[in-house]
């Protein structure tokens, strides 16, 4: 889904390479807490929704986002922001330190960091692809 397919009119920001990967970072641990508390929490269907539609704001906003000279983010560039710089190889590591941070009041369910860090990857390899088109896919958030 794109900005325009929820009636609202799509706006391209376009912007220097190093301030769109700053705005590209700024969203990237907000989008894995929720990510994670996704795939690693029960959750009523009220919490899991907000919790989806915050991720889809921020996948909306990034993909209304260009850079000068280039246009279109690479798809390479949206993944090492979101996803491959962030986790650097310490992917269950930095889903467990997600987990801790969320886990005070919802219910821990039996999925493994190492299941939650696979489909966290998954995921930002559908976001970079539908960014580097230019679209936000609301599809993406089907399975979490």
């Amino acid at each position: 889904m794109s900005s325009t397919d929820a009636g609202i009119p799509h706006l391209e920001m376009t912007f220097p390479k190093k301030i769109v990967e700053q705005k590209y970072r700024a969203h990237e641990e907000t989008m894995n807490a929720h990510l994670v508390k996704l795939l690693a929490f029960e959750v009523d269907n009220r919490t899991r929704t907000f919790w989806k539609k915050e991720i889809l704001n921020h996948v909306n906003y990034l993909s209304d986002i260009r850079s000068k000279g280039q246009g279109l983010v690479r798809r390479r560039d949206a993944f090492m922001w979101l996803y491959s710089d962030p986790f650097g190889g310490n992917e269950e590591t930095y889903v467990a330190a997600l987990i801790r941070m969320a886990d005070d009041d919802d219910r821990r369910n039996s999925r493994s960091t190492e299941d939650i860090a696979a489909r966290i990857q998954v995921f930002h390899e559908q976001v970079a692809d539908a960014l580097a088109n230019g679209i936000a896919r609301a599809d993406v958030l089907d399975d979490l």
